[in-house]
Order: structure tokens, then sequence, then C-alpha cells
């Protein structure tokens, strides 16, 4: 523990790095605010398209898409199960 603390002392931050930089993460929200798709964006900062997704989810709902804007999944619960697939309740 010594040297953690040494090391804090020094400056440094134990721990793997941060991979998104602050003005990754607003340039995320903005365009993500604009409607554009995870990949678009991903492109446009040099993340990953998990990643954009990863902040997205992050956010205040206030500040992202709301769910009656947003795409409906074909596996979202107001749609009936197919034949063969069991809904897990």
């Amino acid at each position: 523990m010594a040297g953690l603390e040494a090391a804090r002392n020094r400056g440094h931050r134990p721990g793997r790095p941060i991979a998104v930089k602050p003005e990754q993460y607003e340039t995320v929200l903005l365009l993500r605010g604009q409607g554009r798709p995870y990949r678009d964006i991903a492109s446009a900062t040099g993340l990953s398209a998990s990643t954009v997704a990863r902040i997205c989810e992050k956010t205040p709902p206030a500040t992202r898409r709301t769910a009656s804007n947003r795409r409906s999944s074909p596996f979202s619960a107001d749609r009936p199960a197919g034949p063969g697939i069991a809904v897990v309740q």
C-alpha cells in the first residue's frame, strides 16, 4: 500500500487508463442528440460502436433520445413470441 500511496503523491493514478477523453464524451452526446446512429458516431470520434452505446446508456434520459422515438426492437415485449420461443417473465 505504501507504493500506491507514493505513486498517488507523485500524481499517478493506479488502474486502467481512461479510454474516452472528455471531448469525445461530449461529442458522442451531441451527435446522439441529433439522432445519429452509433456507427456514425463511432467513425466520427474514433471510438467503437460498443463504447458509444455504453456512453449513451450511462447518460440521464433527459439528454438522450426517449423510448417513444427510438426504433422498436424485434425483441420488444409488445410483440408476440413466435412458435418455439420461450418468453421469460
